[in-house]
């Protein structure tokens, strides 16, 4: 089986099921940025030691992004043979969270990102796409009016807690910490 199909050649992209829509819809736009997200963990994953505490953490978290992924992309729930993301997931990154936020030194003002060196400014940049993702998919649930339905909160909430998340592993693997100061 051939990647190029070309089947897309008319500015349309095919999701699971048999549906169709323009490669600019709100639905195309939530699948790229949740892919751009998997990619920039794949950054970081890849720029970790491979004896890193942490990159087990990165993989697990890349391999629940394809869940919300099938989850935007059916046209079908109910034939996805995949556990959906749940309230459960957003606990366990929640749990995370606040162990890491307990273990590394406290912030004293706003963080100039970057944390001198690459993994640190990679787990930022992968924080600034999961709040794009977070954009995109509140722009998404609007347009499908579904902001109110479980899965829509699960997945929400999920990636909420998730940029938390990698920013607090930011600060944990950055080297230097420079702040914000607005009277410079």
């Amino acid at each position: 089986m051939s990647i190029t199909t070309k089947t897309g050649d008319n500015g349309t992209t095919g999701f699971i099921g048999k549906s169709r829509l323009s490669k600019n819809s709100a639905r195309t736009e939530v699948l790229g940025t949740l892919d751009e997200l998997s990619s920039q963990l794949g950054v970081v994953y890849a720029q970790m030691g491979v004896v890193d505490e942490d990159r087990q953490l990165v993989l697990e978290i890349q391999k629940n992004l394809p869940r919300i992924s099938a989850e935007i992309a059916s046209d079908n729930l109910e034939a996805l043979d995949i556990m959906l993301i749940g309230p459960g997931d957003a606990a366990k990154v929640e749990r995370l969270s606040h162990k890491l936020e307990n273990s590394i030194e406290p912030l004293e003002g706003l963080v100039i990102v970057g944390g001198g060196n690459n993994v640190s400014a990679a787990f930022d940049l992968a924080r600034a796409v999961c709040r794009r993702t977070e954009r995109r998919l509140v722009n998404y649930f609007e347009i499908e009016q579904s902001l109110d339905q479980e899965g829509t909160k699960s997945i929400m909430k999920y990636i909420n807690r998730l940029s938390d998340l990698l920013f607090l592993l930011a600060r944990k693997k950055e080297t230097r910490r420079i702040y914000f100061n607005n009277k410079q």
